[in-house]
């Protein structure tokens, strides 16, 4: 995969990993992934009296 970073297009590394980047559901699985973690990163914000 790394080898042929430079080389391929962004959908064709996905294939090789057995990612499609034109489904819509991978995206949104992606920012569920980035929400549960701010909202992690909030709550220990708050515990810690930083917000």
């Amino acid at each position: 995969l790394l080898r042929r970073g430079g080389s391929e297009s962004p959908e064709d590394l996905g294939r090789i990993v057995g990612v499609d980047l034109g489904d819509p559901g991978f995206w949104t699985g992606g920012l569920l992934i980035v929400e549960e973690q701010l909202e992690a990163a909030e709550r220990a914000a708050v515990e810690a009296g930083r917000l």
